[in-house]
């Protein structure tokens, strides 16, 4: 009574001389009314107390069935409340409030679940039990036919039960347990399937055998044009039957037994084309000589259009060359994209220097370009 201002802090401000207010703190927090007339200030305080949150609560955790034999399943089954996040370890991670997950652990295994807030956490733990069946057993695993020549196939076969996981070596890998897999194999190739329980592994093998009955035959390997001037291009062009390889040297490594191949050499360069199989190999070669020009080349033309451009404008370079092994352009252009022109923007009038090159000796044109305000 008696007060010409009635105030409540934090938060609150000026409220009547009486009356009731409602707050709602999110912490622990002592509120001071303070009254105020010409006599002076009066204050009184009252504290609210915040609770902190109640910890998560896990209602279940479960396993069903809780005891397997290895490469079967079971389904876990989980219900919290008061959580915010939700785990499950090994391997599963986040999951939902309430929920069920198959897992199909390799060996016995404790799987934890872990709820947690903010102001606390809980967790549980259930174990999934796993037997092993001894090993595996692989019933068949037969290559058909056993026998073939380079370049033909065979299929492998197999069957095999209590497994985990099976796989075939080499180059195959991960398979199913009974199936059908179609190879072609380079050389003889002993192919090895592993079946693997949480008893052990089993392995057998089948073995396909090539038999060539004779060496690879190269029909043509030649190079077209057999003199070029350096820098320019030969083509390489072969034939070869019967072989499981080819390759050709130097400097180019295996190709397909049919194909044709342009080559730049800079000096007289002998190419080896070499054909394999089982039985041993065939060789042929082919010579390129690279001659010397007898002349340096001729620029012919070399233009822009248009020779005057606005700023921001463009002006695309033309030219002609006979007899050049290489191009290049000055005012940071170096070698063009194309053989026949350049798109350029200068900013300021600018000069273009075109240099043709070959063995003998080189070639330079100009042209410029203005640029107008």
């Amino acid at each position: 009574m008696g007060a010409t201002s009635v105030s409540i802090n934090p938060d609150v401000g000026t409220v009547s001389s009486n009356g009731t207010t409602k707050v709602s703190p999110i912490k622990t927090t002592t509120y001071i009314l303070t009254a105020t007339n010409l006599s002076g200030t009066a204050n009184k305080s009252t504290i609210v107390t915040v609770a902190g949150p109640a910890a998560p609560n896990i209602s279940s955790f479960t396993a069903n069935p809780v005891s397997i034999t290895a490469g079967q399943s079971a389904t876990l089954s989980w219900n919290v409340t008061g959580a915010t996040s939700v785990s499950i370890s090994p391997d599963i991670g986040t999951v939902s409030s309430t929920g069920s997950k198959a897992v199909s652990p390799a060996a016995t295994t404790s799987y934890i679940l872990t709820a947690t807030n903010d102001a606390d956490s809980a967790s549980a733990s259930t174990t999934i039990t796993v037997t092993g069946s001894g090993l595996p057993t692989i019933s068949s695993f037969t290559a058909s036919p056993t026998s073939v020549t380079s370049g033909n196939t065979a299929t492998l076969s197999w069957n095999v039960t209590g497994a985990t996981s099976v796989s075939i070596s080499p180059n195959i890998g991960t398979v199913l347990p009974g199936g059908t897999y179609v190879v072609t194999p380079a050389a003889t190739t002993t192919y090895t399937l592993t079946a693997t329980s949480s008893g052990g592994n089993s392995t057998a093998t089948a073995t396909v055998t090539i038999t060539d009955s004779s060496l690879p035959v190269i029909t043509a390997f030649t190079a077209t044009p057999g003199t070029v001037t350096s820098g320019l291009a030969s083509k390489l062009q072969w034939t070869v039957t019967g072989a499981t390889s080819v390759s050709i040297s130097p400097n180019i490594g295996a190709v397909s037994a049919s194909d044709s191949k342009q080559v730049y050499p800079t000096e007289n360069t002998t190419y080896t084309l070499t054909a394999t199989n089982s039985i041993g190999s065939d060789n042929a070669t082919a010579t390129v000589i690279v001659a010397i020009a007898s002349s340096p080349p001729v620029i012919n033309s070399f233009t822009a259009s248009p020779t005057t451009i606005s700023f921001g404008g463009s002006s695309y370079l033309t030219w002609s060359i006979t007899g050049a092994t290489s191009i290049s352009i000055d005012q940071g252009i170096g070698t063009p994209v194309l053989s026949f022109g350049q798109t350029v923007s200068p900013t300021e009038n600018t000069t273009y220097t075109l240099t043709a090159n070959n063995s003998a000796g080189s070639d330079n044109a100009t042209v410029t370009i203005t640029v107008n305000p």
